[in-house]
Order: structure tokens, then C-alpha cells, then sequence
């Protein structure tokens, strides 16, 4: 399995703890009497990995500072790799728990204007 694949496992491995998956959206929006659409328009989690055309000047240099410490081994090929996983993952983790705050506050928001309807009637 490459690194990306390793990426997206553990993206949608988040997503399944926190609720953001595929499957929980469409629960969440069948509860809610939303499109799944409407949910997903505030989130980023599952954009996480689309690949963008363009690179920077930043991203280009830190991919051939990797592919020359990966072909020389050694001590700066390790703590690339182990820094830039970690630290992605830990990005993930981020967004994916703003995600799930978002989608709460939205739900509960919701709620509350339906229950402040219902009483005013």
C-alpha cells in the first residue's frame, strides 16, 4: 500500500469514529430531513485528499528534499517521513473533529428552531 492509500485509510477511518462517513451523512440527513448535499457544504473532511493541479514552490522542493533523503537512507529520510505522516494525521484528526463540531452545532441549531416552531403554534 502506498503512503497516499495509508493516508486515505486513516482519513476514513476518522471520519467513521467521529460520524462523517459516507453511511452517518446520510443517516444524519434523513433525520434531519436535509439532502446529504446541505451537510457536506460546511465540512472539508472529505475534500481532504483531492489533489490539487498546482504546486508550490514550498511543495516542489519539500518532494525532491524527500526523494534524495529516501535515496540516501539515513537519519534525515526517517524524520521526513515520520514528521510529515504524523503531521498530517494530526491534520486529519483536526478537521475531522471541526467537521463533526460543525455538523453538531448545525443539528442542534435545527432542533432547536424546529421544537421553538412547534411551541409557538
Amino acid at each position: 500500500m502506498d503512503e497516499v492509500e495509508e493516508l486515505k485509510v486513516k482519513l476514513n477511518h476518522y471520519r467513521v469514529l467521529f460520524g462523517l462517513d459516507d453511511e452517518s451523512l446520510e443517516v444524519m440527513a434523513n433525520d434531519s430531513q436535509v439532502p446529504v448535499e446541505q451537510l457536506t457544504k460546511n465540512i472539508k473532511s472529505p475534500y481532504l485528499l483531492e489533489t490539487k493541479k498546482e504546486e508550490t514552490l514550498g511543495e516542489m522542493f519539500l518532494k525532491y528534499v524527500e526523494k534524495f533523503a529516501s535515496a540516501n537512507g539515513g537519519p534525515l529520510a526517517t524524520g521526513l517521513y515520520f514528521g510529515k505522516t504524523f503531521y498530517l494525521q494530526l491534520y486529519f484528526l483536526d478537521t475531522v473533529t471541526e467537521d463533526a463540531k460543525v455538523l453538531l452545532r448545525e443539528t442542534y441549531f435545527r432542533k432547536l428552531v424546529q421544537a421553538q416552531l412547534i411551541h409557538s403554534e
